[in-house]
């Protein structure tokens, strides 16, 4: 619809210009219609290659169960390698298979062996040859033909090449570990009184899935997947305390309505040989047709951040643990992660 008004204007503004001349005006029409076009082309070329570019260096989806079968076959030529070493360190042609440095003699006492993979990062990426930082944790004798072992953390380099084979790096070298974190409790600091309902509702669940006393159905949630061991894994059970992060749990009759109570209770239980074991059972709990149930047991307990932490300076507000995934950086290739 603008078309025509556009147009005519057009018409007017040259014919304006051109002082009446209506070739003239044409001419005019053409030049800044081609220097129109020409700015258009100069300002839009670039632009369009911008764009290619952004996308031919975009980041590459990362294939999480590529990245996680890279970590796993990294920690197992890690382990592979370590074990070797440990076995007999002065069994250079062994050794050589992972690791083509120096080995120099070693009075560590052979016998010693890997026992898992901690941990398997992904440290620098130069030319395509990735390197990755691997702690395991192993055994090594006390001395020459001791049969007794102690622990010891180890790290050591792998480096993956163009063909995504595997190479050690260095030898392994002693970790220290990691220095200890600020001590946090669990948020369940109301202690629950023994004749209380919750109280009974814990000691009959806990009697039922772990030594096999009574059944576990009037206990728990509809539906819940929570079931006696079979066989019973222990013969008695005492429970030591219950405690919660909630009032209404503490309460002499069962409230009318309640959700995500969180309940811990400290127990003993003993195994068949007669072995006592103190353990901690954090569970969420509600209310549900006039009684407490056990809804799961509670994987993300809350917490209480201790005084003075870095972290955060309201220190005392409980808070749910959460999970979080990382996930690794894609493997310099796609060929089969195995190699020496």
């Amino acid at each position: 619809m603008l078309t025509h008004p556009l147009r005519r204007l057009s018409d007017w503004l040259f014919l304006r210009i051109s002082g009446g001349d209506h070739i003239r005006a044409d001419e005019l029409r053409a030049r800044f219609t081609a220097s129109f076009l020409a700015f258009m082309m100069l300002t839009y070329v670039p632009l369009v290659l911008g764009v290619l570019i952004l996308i031919a260096h975009r980041p590459q989806t990362v294939n999480e169960d590529l990245a996680r079968d890279q970590i796993t076959a990294i920690e197992d030529y890690a382990m592979r390698y370590v074990n070797t070493y440990l076995k007999d360190p002065s069994n250079a042609s062994a050794i050589k298979q992972f690791y083509n440095g120096d080995v120099p003699a070693s009075p560590l006492p052979p016998g010693g062996h890997a026992l898992w993979a901690g941990s398997a990062l992904p440290g620098t990426l130069t030319d395509g040859y990735r390197t990755y930082s691997v702690i395991v944790t192993a055994e090594v004798p006390k001395a020459a033909n001791s049969t007794s072992m102690v622990p010891m953390r180890l790290q050591t380099y792998i480096s993956a090449d163009l063909q995504n084979r595997f190479r050690a790096v260095n030898l392994p070298f002693t970790r220290p570990d990691r220095p200890s974190g600020k001590q946090v409790t669990l948020a369940t600091t109301i202690s629950v009184a023994d004749d209380r309902p919750v109280y009974a509702t814990v000691s009959g669940f806990l009697s039922a899935m772990l030594t096999g006393v009574g059944d576990v159905t009037p206990y728990v949630a509809a539906g819940s997947s929570l079931a006696a061991s079979n066989p019973p894994r222990f013969t008695t059970l005492s429970i030591e305390r219950v405690q919660t992060n909630s009032e209404l749990a503490t309460a002499q009759s069962v409230p009318p309505k309640a959700s995500d109570v969180e309940v811990n209770v400290r127990a003993i239980v003993q195994t068949a040989n007669g072995v006592l074991m103190p353990m901690d059972f954090p569970l969420l709990m509600s209310v549900a047709a006039g009684h407490w149930q056990v809804d799961q047991i509670n994987d993300s307990p809350s917490i209480t951040v201790p005084s003075g932490s870095d972290s955060d300076s309201s220190t005392t507000t409980p808070t749910r643990a959460t999970t979080s995934t990382t996930t690794a950086p894609r493997p310099t290739a796609t060929s089969t992660p195995e190699g020496n």
